[in-house]
């Protein structure tokens, strides 16, 4: 998540598309609930669906996740392959704001 907000996460779906929220930035008072609320509010009206899901990073939440890409349930968006060298390229791609889908690095 880092600093985005929901307009930029509405800004690179698709007209009719989803993201799923794993969680949130840690608040004081209401863990991540507080900004999964904002993020529903931020959603409303148009097409574009959130939906969400706190879990603890679990060695069985990451194989759940897994399956749901290989089922095709879930696909991840990828905007690019780097190979390993083409790293400083990749973070000055990201550091830019000109991503929209993830950067994938070889080995």
């Amino acid at each position: 998540q880092g600093n985005h907000s929901i307009k930029d996460y509405k800004r690179v779906l698709e007209p009719k598309g989803s993201f799923v929220l794993f969680s949130g930035p840690k608040r004081r008072w209401l863990g991540p609930l507080s900004y999964i609320f904002r993020a529903k509010l931020g959603m409303l009206g148009g097409d574009q669906r959130m939906g969400f899901f706190i879990a603890q990073s679990r060695p069985d939440d990451l194989e759940f996740m897994g399956e749901l890409v290989e089922s095709e349930a879930v696909a991840p968006v990828i905007e690019a392959v780097y190979p390993l060298e083409g790293v400083p390229e990749a973070l000055r791609y990201l550091g830019e704001g000109h991503a929209r889908g993830k950067l994938v690095i070889t080995l």
